[in-house]
């Protein structure tokens, strides 16, 4: 599964992704969008206000620079303890504080049953990563949680 999102700068957001979070440019279209993959992690980067293709008319969302929101986006992926080590690795490589980009200590169970953790990108756009996979066959597992102020939607904290 891949997360689509919308960047104000494409050929700055893609030499980020290459060159500090450790993502393979998969392809490229100058000016439009790339694709990226790092592991089970694929993401469709769109620049800001890109020219529709042929059969493709502007939408709202076609904002022009200058008028970007970072998003938020939720992507399924599997292996998620592999996926957060090798994001980590590529930070520290790269020089960078990985809590800096990372949600701190990895990945998390939560008490639904999901293992996630959040990647945040150069501008500001956040990927919240989540593996099902992780208890799905151990529900007694699930058991040793309880719910925190802020785990169920409407809760304070």
């Amino acid at each position: 599964m891949s997360a689509v999102l919308r960047t104000p700068d494409l050929v700055r957001a893609v030499a980020d992704y290459t060159g500090r979070l450790g993502f393979e440019c998969l392809q490229l279209v100058p000016g439009a969008l790339a694709l990226l993959r790092h592991g089970p992690l694929q993401l469709q980067l769109w620049a800001c206000a890109a020219p529709p293709g042929r059969f493709e008319r502007l939408a709202p969302s076609d904002l022009p620079a200058a008028r970007f929101v970072p998003a938020q986006q939720s992507v399924v992926v599997h292996r998620i303890e592999g996926l957060y080590a090798s994001l980590r690795g590529a930070l520290k490589l790269a020089g960078m504080d990985p809590l800096a980009r990372l949600s701190a200590g990895g990945p998390m169970l939560r008490p639904w049953g999901a293992r996630e953790f959040e990647l945040r990108d150069l501008h500001g756009n956040r990927i919240h990563c989540v593996d099902w996979g992780v208890c799905a066959h151990d529900p007694a597992q699930l058991a040793r949680f309880e719910l925190l102020d802020g785990d169920l939607p409407g809760d304070a904290g």
